[in-house]
């Protein structure tokens, strides 16, 4: 049975850790280590995970506060397992997660990287709303380029495919979108997994509800992707196997994008869940959105 690592990037998180832990342990996966990684936390995270540092699945490190990405990046040095998942601290994993992407994954070998539908729930109320996201697999690279449509809590990887990909520390939010643009034009393939197996909790607390941060990442990654773009357009030639392969490449992404309406039909274009959330929070107030 191969081993899973699970990192858990944790900031400040003590008020949802241990349901996230918890959704872990519970999988039922027997080779699972978890790691978790305590990102310079001023609130009492430590004492909440007292409890649970007797089990020895669990690896915990603390760091000084530098972001998710370097939490993350931590805990890749960390991992020994041949596939790696990533959690946040204050989202779920639902029963049977790992060990269902192990078994798909051991039965597609050419598969990279694996990634489940999610759904998203706003915390303290019992609202949740299914992912509304166009799913891609295979070689996803020009679908990707336009917009991020996996969410980190939802993906499992080769350890073999993450190695010499870190994520970028400059990058305050979009970091993930970042790495599966760079993984993803590289050639390696992503599948989806059409089963909701990760909840991702919609909180205040979230970066995400920064616009000001959120656009900056997001146009400084949508600048990568765009550069990554041309590189790849720029070496396509008929002199080279490479140049042949790009043109082949090319050919199926825009065969594949006219068969489908992309990116102009309407299902690649989904209201964000959180902004659903978001407005049934505010219509329960008697505020109008």
């Amino acid at each position: 049975m191969a081993t899973v690592s699970v990192i858990i990037p944790s900031f400040n998180a003590s008020g949802y850790i241990k349901r996230s832990l918890d959704s872990v342990l519970s999988q039922g996966y027997k080779e699972i280590e978890i790691i978790i990684v305590n990102d310079g936390s001023t609130d009492n995270l430590e004492t909440v995970l007292a409890s649970y540092m007797d089990d020895k699945r669990i690896k915990y490190v603390k760091t000084e506060n530098r972001g998710v990405s370097h939490a993350i990046n931590v805990g890749l040095g960390l991992a020994g397992g041949e596939y790696i998942s990533f959690l946040h601290a204050d989202d779920l994993f639902m029963r049977g997660k790992i060990g269902k992407q192990v078994a798909f994954m051991e039965a597609k070998r050419n598969c990279h990287i694996s990634y489940t539908n999610e759904n998203y729930f706003l915390d303290g109320t019992g609202y949740a709303v299914e992912s509304r996201n166009f799913h891609f697999s295979g070689d996803i690279f020009y679908f990707l380029k336009r917009s991020n449509f996996i969410h980190m809590s939802t993906v499992m990887a080769r350890r073999s495919a993450l190695e010499g990909n870190a994520l970028d520390e400059k990058l305050a939010c979009h970091e993930e979108w970042d790495l599966f643009l760079r993984l993803a034009g590289n050639g390696m393939k992503f599948f989806y997994i059409d089963s909701i197996l990760s909840s991702i909790c919609v909180h205040s607390g979230n970066l995400s509800f920064d616009k000001n941060i959120m656009g900056v990442t997001r146009h400084e990654v949508g600048k990568r992707a765009r550069a990554l773009w041309g590189d790849f357009k720029n070496d396509i030639n008929f002199y080279s196997i490479n140049g042949i392969n790009n043109f082949m490449r090319y050919a199926k992404f825009k065969m594949r994008a006219f068969c489908i309406g992309f990116p102009g039909n309407k299902k690649f274009n989904p209201r964000s869940p959180r902004e659903i959330l978001e407005t049934m929070r505010l219509e329960r107030k008697g505020i109008t959105a």
